[in-house]
């Protein structure tokens, strides 16, 4: 799969509601943003025009860039701009960027990064606006579903685009046990594991005081109006191998938190399924704390 970002000149037009620290800031976090972006394997292109756009307090942006007019950036934040200089050209405007999004396939994904966040310009789905680190998580995310693709190629994406989350291996191979198969199941399963990622820490952090985890799986599920609980028996079939690194030996944790996939994504299919995500809610030494997916299949 190849992923491309286009830079989306209007969304450096006229930035005048910062001050100059906060212009800094946010020209550091966006081209930081943007390193990210390529080193996760994903390309970006500008158009050379993005230079001539004015920028902040009626500058262009090369002038800022180059001419020290009136603009005082700290030098880091001037370097952080200047990596400008070293994303690729590209011989295309803002319109053919657009339109360039219609041409998205299972192969090839588009997406515009944006510095300002701006209205959607030409109806454009807003989930293929990047202004922060969480909109490339979404974007790709997205993407998990929108096309079908091998239980192998999910496992290994969920493990890039659910940065709180630890995946063992014999998902791989679970996957494949869904009833009604991935196809079915696959934004169902992205969902609730957006809401383990981003949501479930609100709830519990495995470096706090003992808690009931039943309590909180609970208000957890009720928060995020999903389905789930203890399996009630702590059965063999529970148990996955984690590395601790603190024991440094492989260590038997038990799974036995759940969240319940029972209605498959498409409107219609009324019947129910008993699919389930078992997950460990972090435990300090294994993989960084990060909640554990020890299976995401069948009932077990």
């Amino acid at each position: 799969m190849n992923t491309v970002f286009y830079l989306f000149n209007k969304s450096f037009k006229n930035i005048n509601n910062l001050t100059i620290e906060e212009l800094g800031e946010k020209i550091y976090d966006f081209f930081e943003l943007c390193d990210n972006i390529k080193d996760s394997g994903d390309e970006i292109f500008k158009s050379n025009s993005i230079y001539e756009e004015q920028f902040f307090d009626n500058y262009a942006l090369y002038e800022i860039m180059y001419k020290e007019r009136g603009i005082a950036l700290k030098p880091e934040h001037k370097r952080a701009l200047l990596k400008l200089d070293h994303i690729t050209k590209t011989s295309f405007n803002d319109v053919q960027m657009t339109e360039q999004l219609n041409e998205t396939t299972e192969s090839n994904l588009y997406g515009l990064l944006c510095f300002n966040r701006i209205e959607t310009p030409d109806k454009i789905d807003s989930r293929l606006l990047i202004s922060v680190q969480q909109d490339w998580y979404s974007f790709h995310r997205y993407y998990l579903y929108i096309f079908y693709i091998s239980e192998e190629s999910f496992f290994e994406r969920c493990r890039k685009y659910f940065p709180e989350l630890f995946f063992h291996e014999r998902n791989r191979y679970a996957l494949k046990t869904l009833s009604g198969g991935l196809e079915l199941f696959s934004e169902t399963i992205v969902s609730h594991l957006e809401k383990l990622n981003d949501e479930f820490r609100k709830y519990y952090n495995y470096q706090s005081i003992a808690q009931s985890i039943d309590k909180i799986i609970q208000a957890f599920c009720s928060a995020n109006n999903i389905k789930g609980s203890l399996q009630g028996e702590n059965h063999d079939q529970l148990y996955f191998e984690f590395y601790n690194t603190q024991t440094k030996t492989l260590e038997k944790i038990c799974c036995d938190p759940h969240l319940k996939l029972r209605t498959p994504d498409r409107p219609g299919n009324t019947q129910r399924y008993e699919n389930r995500i078992y997950f460990h809610q972090g435990k300090k030494g294994v993989q960084g704390g990060k909640i554990l997916i020890g299976h995401i299949g069948e009932h077990l």
